[in-house]
């Protein structure tokens, strides 16, 4: 059983909680009453952090998450090694995956816009800050333009050289605004990585 810790806000008033619900419910029933939103919408939550965790170390013991602040250096060396484009986040969440105390492992959340709506990817490293496994968490583009598993499964043992050349990614037809946002995130995850050792 892998066990998560996480440092999270305790809410005293539980009744709080179920007023701000019922508010959002009638709000959200008199938008979709008066036709101001949609319930077509693609919002699509594909996997957990949960369930990609255990996919990515089916035998870790422990995760640990630490909230990290990068320094300006820290930006400024993970946007040289970015290539692309410069780094613009400076709190990052790290995952840190254990076995008998020792790291196995790391997992990175990435969120960025893929057309008009965003998703968000899982990216596990080995100890070493290869690639292990990518899984799309969220997605809210059409369903036609999700990438497939084997596709993800191309980045699996990459550093963060062969994920820029994008030696072993495919060009897939009609979705290279899904292929590029993802190893955007892919390279921005490896490029955060390294900034930090």
């Amino acid at each position: 059983m892998v066990k998560y810790q996480e440092s999270c806000d305790s809410i005293k008033n539980i009744s709080t909680i179920f007023q701000i619900c019922s508010i959002r419910f009638e709000v959200l029933v008199f938008l979709l009453v008066f036709g101001l939103v949609s319930p077509g919408i693609h919002s699509r939550v594909l996997n957990t952090l949960p369930m990609a965790l255990k996919a990515a170390f089916p035998h870790a013991q422990k995760v640990k998450r630490s909230t990290i602040y990068l320094t300006p250096a820290q930006i400024a060396k993970a946007s040289e090694l970015n290539r692309r484009q410069p780094v613009q986040m400076n709190i990052v969440h790290q995952y840190r995956v254990l076995q008998n105390d020792d790291v196995i492992g790391y997992a990175y959340l990435d969120s960025h816009r893929v057309r008009t709506f965003k998703e968000t990817i899982f990216v596990a490293l080995d100890k070493d800050g290869n690639v292990m496994r990518v899984e799309i968490l969220s997605f809210k583009e059409p369903p036609e333009y999700i990438m497939d598993r084997d596709w993800l499964d191309r980045f699996n043992n990459s550093g963060l050289k062969t994920v820029i050349s994008a030696e072993k990614l495919p060009v897939i037809t009609g979705s290279t605004l899904s292929t590029d946002a993802i190893q955007g995130g892919v390279i921005r995850v490896l490029a955060i990585h390294r900034s930090l050792e």
